[in-house]
């Protein structure tokens, strides 16, 4: 995947998946690829960011997606959960609607130097598969 999106958006992209083999739901694949491709679009289209940094973690049922950016972030610094950047209108819609959908969170931070979407979603009790 990351190949893919720096091919397409001709940005820069560091993956880091831990643990290596970690176990995913069999349905959860497509979703993590689109969580994926609309947050590079975003920090490309919106943030003119020229550099993303994605990280998975699997730990305690939980899959948590961290993706950072280089851009110019979101118009104010800090962070919200996605309710409070819903309140100020300040959202990604599309992903928060996604993430809500698998039961999950996301909080948005910004500053200077870029944006961070924070993603977890629980993992359930449904048939896993390798993430490797």
């Amino acid at each position: 995947m990351a190949g893919r999106l720096q091919e397409q958006w001709a940005i820069a992209v560091n993956v880091s998946v831990e643990p290596r083999g970690a176990e995913l739901p069999a349905g959860l694949g497509f979703d993590l690829h689109q969580l994926v491709r609309e947050s590079a679009a975003n920090a490309v289209r919106h943030g003119k960011a020229s550099a993303l940094s994605i990280i998975a973690c699997v730990n305690n049922g939980q899959l948590r997606l961290d993706i950072e950016d280089d851009g110019c972030g979101f118009p104010f610094e800090g962070g919200c959960s996605a309710e409070d950047c819903k309140k100020s209108g300040v959202r990604p819609q599309s992903l928060a609607s996604r993430v809500r959908r698998l039961s999950g969170t996301l909080s948005v931070g910004s500053g200077p130097h870029g944006a961070r979407i924070a993603i977890a979603i629980p993992l359930g009790a449904q048939p896993a598969r390798s993430a490797a």
